[in-house]
């Protein structure tokens, strides 16, 4: 994963909103090369952390509704162009 953020410029950040015991809501925003590439500046996740001592047990990231519909829109316009240029690469 970390070679894979490195390759692809991606920058996160963390904001949280609250913490009760080993439970932390936080807004995480992140930006890449590859969002940007598919006409996205950034992508916005609601995120669930569980912590156990001194590690991260769990994470869970939804996307925001605007974040869900711009992915939405990239991918819907990369399977049309994909579908006319390289047909035999969709399975």
């Amino acid at each position: 994963m970390a070679e894979f953020d490195h390759a692809t410029k991606t920058q996160r950040s963390v904001r949280p909103s609250w913490i009760i015991g080993d439970e932390i809501r936080a807004e995480v925003t992140e930006r890449r090369a590859l969002l940007e590439a598919a006409g996205m500046q950034e992508a916005r996740y609601d995120g669930q952390f569980i912590i156990r001592g001194t590690q991260i047990e769990s994470v869970q990231l939804e996307p925001t509704p605007e974040t869900r519909q711009a992915t939405d829109l990239a991918l819907s316009q990369f399977i049309e162009w994909a579908s006319k240029e390289r047909p035999e690469r969709l399975a």
